[in-house]
């Protein structure tokens, strides 16, 4: 039985198969760099646009539709409805599939009465039911009109379409572009589609400071009590460079590193700066004088992409020193960590030293993981002497800074 077959069984397995993505994008095709405010103001405007624009091709109605096919689509959301309608025509998925009923089906949706069928679930499931067939580029100019539909749920639909299409076609910067729109929605049944298709992508770094913005936007439009809310604010918790206070604040694979005022959101493994493993919009980059060979920092072009009180910089391990391992491109980081590190030892009563590439040496940071080996490499740290240790801003009892476990 094929794919599209088994949807027509049960309508619940169309919306699904229809939900999801056939493969990942390609990451080498960035994301635009919209902000939030270019993009509200971009809202209202566009769907002015397309609800007067003519899509070309030919329009009919609904009875143009061959009859097994129309009740199959008024069907769907009904199991019980769907199977008894594949059961009284045997021949329903081969009708489907017939290019006639695809052009029928596109030449009901380019008419009026698509745009204000009191029936919203026939013209939803009608796109749903394309989509399902593959997407074609000749019909996107059709589909972006009827996502400007009235009904959400038709939006919806839509937007699913076009999602497809840009996956298909390998275009990432277009869908994240759409996925931008759909958040601002005025409908929560639109919104909270977007961020699972965000994550999806892996773009939730490259995304950041969006999100960021739109949580603050969804305040002002009283969407703070939405899934679609509720969905963006976990996947900011799992972003790369946000503040916390503890590991419960950052993703399953993140820890919170305290060492740094407010906070940071970093990578739980070490990576190794001459691979290419961080989520998009981080970097493999050293932490100045840690025994660790490099974690996933934030990327950034300047200050503001950062969190105030951070700068955009190149991040070394030994601060200074013309040979030092850095990291290969800006990152956000705290200026106070690793430049005057030497004197805030000596002023919190620690020695500035050099530890020598022994595991029984290794220095005494705070918030070291637990499953770190000591000795990979020659070190300068504080030493704070016993039962205390160094956060790379001043000594504090072992007790109060226990090292982690991965």
């Amino acid at each position: 039985m094929s794919r599209f077959h088994r949807c027509v069984v049960a309508a619940a397995v169309l919306i699904a198969c229809s939900s999801r993505p056939e493969r990942s994008l390609p990451r080498q095709e960035h994301a635009d760099v919209d902000s939030l405010a270019a993009v509200v103001a971009r809202v209202s405007s566009r769907c002015n646009t397309r609800l007067v624009t003519e899509v070309p091709g030919e329009s009919g109605s609904e009875e143009d539709i061959p009859i097994a096919v129309r009740q199959y689509l008024a069907s769907l959301g009904d199991g019980l409805a769907s199977v008894t309608v594949a059961r009284r025509y045997p021949n329903l998925h081969e009708q489907l599939t017939k290019p006639a009923t695809r052009a029928a089906i596109l030449r009901f949706l380019r008419s009026s009465d698509a745009l204000r069928d009191p029936d919203v679930g026939f013209v939803r499931n009608s796109l749903l039911a394309l989509r399902n067939q593959g997407t074609r580029e000749a019909e996107m100019p059709l589909v972006a009109r009827l996502s400007c539909h009235s009904s959400p749920h038709v939006r919806w639909a839509a937007h699913e379409y076009e999602l497809s299409y840009f996956f298909q076609t390998g275009r990432r910067a277009s869908a994240l572009s759409l996925l931008r729109l759909m958040l601002l929605d005025e409908s929560d049944a639109v919104r909270r589609a977007a961020p699972g298709y965000i994550e999806r992508l892996g773009a939730v770094e490259e995304l950041q400071e969006y999100l960021r913005d739109w949580t603050s936007h969804a305040g002002q439009e009283q969407w703070t009590h939405t899934e679609s809310y509720e969905l963006v604010v976990r996947l900011l918790r799992g972003a790369i460079g946000r503040a916390c206070s503890n590991d419960q604040d950052c993703s399953s694979v993140q820890r919170c590193y305290t060492g740094v005022p407010g906070g940071y959101c970093m990578s739980k493994r070490p990576c190794r700066l001459d691979e290419h493993a961080c989520p998009g919009g981080s970097v493999c980059s050293p932490l100045p004088n840690a025994s660790i060979p490099g974690v996933c920092l934030a990327t950034c072009t300047g200050a503001d992409d950062c969190r105030p009180g951070y700068d955009c910089g190149v991040v070394e391990l030994f601060p200074g020193e013309p040979s030092s391992p850095r990291s290969t491109t800006k990152v956000c980081w705290t200026p106070a960590v690793g430049r005057n590190q030497p004197q805030l030892c000596r002023d919190a009563g620690g020695e500035w030293k050099s530890f020598p590439n022994s595991g029984a040496n290794c220095h005494d940071e705070c918030d070291k993981p637990a499953y770190v080996r000591c000795g990979r490499f020659h070190s300068q740290a504080c030493d704070c002497g016993p039962d205390s240790c160094w956060n790379d801003t001043a000594c504090v009892s072992s007790a109060e800074s226990p090292q982690r476990d991965p």
